[in-house]
């Protein structure tokens, strides 16, 4: 299953696995980080680290 997340103004300073698991709170850090790490969570279609 593929989500999308729109990181708006207020989330766009913060580490990226802190606003998606703001925007998805069924999502633990730990498990956002995991898939950052292996390309499962996308910045403008590209791979990227934890921050944004």
């Amino acid at each position: 299953m593929k989500n999308k997340y729109q990181i708006n103004e207020e989330l766009k300073s913060q580490r990226l696995d802190k606003a998606v698991t703001t925007l998805d709170k069924e999502m633990s850090r730990v498990m956002c980080q995991r898939l950052i790490d292996e390309g499962q969570i996308l910045v403008n279609r590209q791979k990227t680290k934890i921050f944004v």
